[in-house]
C-alpha cells in the first residue's frame, strides 16, 4: 500500500471515529426527556355548615336574689323584662367525621356608672331541652353552676359542649338551648352596716342598688378527630 492509501484509509478510520463520536452524542441528546402526567390530582374542603343563632337577650331589672330552684326556671319579673336566652346550634357535616363544639360564657359590656357584680355571687343554668340529644350539658336544677366557683367570666367558662352528628344539608341537625341567670340567695346577704366596697358578697343597700352583671354566650367547634 501506497503512502496516499495510507493516508486515506487513516483518514476513513478517523472518519468513522468521529461519526460514531457524533451519533453518540446525538443518542444522548435524544434520551434526555420529560413528559407531564395525565392524571389530575386533587383535594378539596368537605361540605361543612354550622351556625350560631340567638334569640332575644336575658334583661332583669331591679332584681333580688332569688332560690335556685326558682332561678332555673324563672318566668316573671319586671314587665318589659326577659327572664331567658334561647339559642340555637345548626350544624351539618358531609364527610362524616361529625362536629364537635364547646359553649362558653365570658364577660357582657360594662355599664357606665355601674359595679360589676361579683362573680361567686351569680349562678347559671344552661336547659338542653329540645336539643337533638347529643348534647352532655344539662346543670342540676337544684344548684345550677356558680360563675365564681372555680372560674371568672374574665377568662371564660364552660357552659356545655355538643356534637354535631347529621351528615346533610337535608337532615341538618338543630340543638336548641335555654339560658337563665340569677342572683343566688346563698351567697349574697345585704347588711346596713358592711364597709363599702370590701369586694365581698356582702353589701349594703347603696352598694346593691348599684350593681349590674352582663355575659355573652360563644360557640366554638371544630370536626372530630379519632
Amino acid at each position: 500500500m501506497n503512502e496516499n492509501s495510507s493516508k486515506q484509509v487513516l483518514l476513513s478510520v478517523v472518519g468513522i471515529a468521529v461519526l460514531i463520536i457524533a451519533v453518540v452524542g446525538v443518542s444522548f441528546a435524544f434520551f434526555s426527556y420529560s413528559r407531564g402526567g395525565t392524571t389530575n390530582n386533587t383535594l378539596t374542603t368537605g361540605s361543612i355548615f354550622m351556625q350560631f343563632t340567638e334569640g332575644t337577650a336575658i334583661r332583669l331589672s331591679n332584681q333580688f336574689p332569688i332560690a335556685d330552684s326558682a332561678g332555673a326556671t324563672y318566668t316573671s319579673g319586671t314587665s318589659g323584662d326577659n327572664p331567658s336566652l334561647t339559642f340555637h346550634v345548626i350544624g351539618w357535616d358531609g364527610s362524616g367525621t361529625g362536629i364537635t363544639y364547646t359553649i362558653t360564657a365570658t364577660n357582657g359590656n360594662n355599664e357606665t356608672g355601674k359595679t360589676r357584680f361579683n362573680d361567686s355571687g351569680i349562678k347559671l343554668y344552661l336547659d338542653a331541652t329540645g336539643a337533638s340529644g347529643n348534647s352532655t350539658n344539662n346543670y342540676s336544677a337544684a344548684t345550677g353552676t356558680v360563675v365564681g366557683a372555680n372560674n371568672s367570666l374574665s377568662g371564660g367558662i364552660v357552659l356545655g359542649t355538643g356534637e354535631i352528628t347529621a351528615t346533610t344539608e337535608a337532615a341538618k341537625q338543630d340543638d336548641t338551648y335555654v339560658l337563665r341567670m340569677w342572683i343566688s340567695d346563698a351567697l349574697v346577704s345585704i347588711d346596713e352596716t358592711e364597709e363599702t366596697g370590701d369586694g365581698d358578697n356582702v353589701y349594703t343597700p347603696a352598694e346593691f342598688g348599684n350593681l349590674f352583671y352582663s355575659l355573652k354566650v360563644n360557640v366554638t367547634a371544630a370536626t372530630t378527630t379519632n
